[in-house]
């Protein structure tokens, strides 16, 4: 017995004997037993640095393929990906939208909506900013004007939600909440951290620790205003911790109560902002912010954390570095003042080793042996990360309009949210391999 199985792009048509069609078909059934998607469940990925799971590819098509798009409301929320889903936290209208598509081929699944009450600030734009976070079958979002839930990952229902904005007298700042909330394991429980920046009597609250399964406040901790970083889990000083880049600080938290560890001074008074996340490496950690903010690198091999560098080597408006062996590669720069820039920066002197103007800002995935730079004006480019010089190994243009949301990659597949200046935006599956 022979089958025929049919080339649907060529027309080719190849006789395949009997046991050879047993055999993959039996293969078929094995590897139908893994998901068919990796998953990208917050901001940056996994472990929020932009490492990704499956490899970047080797070379960038010239025109590659948009395998589909959807239409999105307002907001400058970026995607993430979990359970064969591409989840999408926007604004059309009145309302601020939880959406899920299908990843193979955008079909909306469900949508959850929520009053939306941010009214914008000094950008026209006035949807959501903050990245979802998916832990198990939940998401958590949070809306520009401080509104935290979480919903089921299935249909949408939400669970819970909390006004952050009026239980905890939390501005909004320059651009509304933007900072993507933390979902960390403390024992036999789930928290969710999240920069709040809210002063309340009784207790500061910079930022604040909910039970994900109901909601309820399990900690406060900092008298702080929140930035627009994220916090990220880390191990340094051989100690596991929530760290939280806030208005005027970096910080490091017990999970499990939120006790200060320890704290250094990070940010500027006045109109400034900090957007990029913390980056941790080999007991390291580097932090950097624009308007004349600049860098900083600490260590914590000593029982105190110690300021190794600091200077204006790495200034980013808010696209996060990435660390790939002993160098960090960063955009440099501020898109309002058209100087951005991406530079080379070794880890544990500061210095400058290369800069590469043409990029301008761009937001960066890697995946250990390339790197790719998403730039906000709709390019691609790999790269072949070096601390020896700039080598671009292609570029690629995927849209016309501005990308300013941090991009999702799953097996082979980008994904990209535009993010025009007023208006409605779309979500673009662009495959690279």
């Amino acid at each position: 017995m022979a089958v025929e199985i049919v080339d649907m792009k060529t027309s080719t048509r190849l006789r395949v004997p009997g046991p050879v069609c047993i055999l993959l078909a039996a293969l078929g059934a094995v590897l139908g037993a893994f998901p068919a998607a990796a998953d990208w469940p917050g901001i940056l990925g996994v472990d929020r640095n932009g490492q990704t799971a499956t490899p970047l590819p080797s070379e960038l098509p010239e025109d590659p393929q948009v395998l589909w798009r959807a239409g999105v409301g307002e907001g400058m929320s970026g995607v993430v990906v979990a359970g064969g889903r591409v989840l999408v936290f926007h604004r059309p209208g009145s309302v601020e939208r939880l959406e899920a598509f299908d990843v193979k081929n955008g079909t909306s699944l469900w949508q959850r909506d929520s009053p939306a009450t941010y009214r914008g600030g000094i950008l026209p734009d006035s949807g959501p900013r903050a990245v979802p976070t998916v832990a198990g079958d939940a998401v958590v979002t949070f809306g520009a004007g401080g509104r935290l839930a979480a919903s089921a990952l299935k249909d949408g229902a939400e669970r819970w939600s909390v006004e952050t904005a009026a239980v905890y007298g939390a501005p909004e700042g320059y651009f509304g909440f933007g900072s993507s909330p933390l979902v960390v394991d403390v024992g036999e429980r789930q928290l969710v951290v999240a920069a709040v920046g809210g002063e309340v009597e009784g207790g500061a609250a910079g930022v604040v620790a909910f039970d994900l399964a109901n909601g309820a406040e399990v900690w406060r901790s900092v008298d702080d205003r929140a930035s627009y970083s994220s916090p990220v889990v880390a191990s340094l000083g051989g100690r596991d911790q929530v760290v939280v880049a806030t208005r005027l600080r970096v910080v490091g938290l017990d999970p499990k109560s939120g006790d200060v560890i320890w704290t250094v001074p990070f940010g500027r008074r006045g109109p400034s902002a900090v957007g990029a996340l913390p980056v941790t490496s080999g007991g390291r950690l580097v932090i950097t912010a624009a308007y004349g903010v600049g860098a900083k690198l600490l260590d914590f091999s000593k029982p105190e954390p110690e300021v190794v560098w600091s200077g204006d080597q790495l200034s980013s408006h808010y696209p996060t570095p990435a660390v790939i062996g002993g160098t960090i590669y960063g955009a440099d720069g501020r898109e309002d003042h058209g100087t951005g820039r991406l530079r080379a920066v070794d880890l544990a002197t500061g210095e400058v080793r290369w800069t590469e103007k043409s990029l301008g800002l761009a937001h960066l995935l890697h995946d250990g042996e390339r790197l790719l730079a998403v730039r906000i004006d709709g390019t691609l480019d790999l790269i072949a990360p070096s601390p020896e010089r700039f080598r671009r190994l292609g570029s690629a243009k995927v849209s016309r309009e501005t990308t300013r949301a941090v991009p999702a990659y799953v097996n082979g597949v980008l994904l990209v949210r535009t993010t025009p200046s007023r208006g409605g935006g779309e979500v673009l599956a662009v495959k690279l391999r």
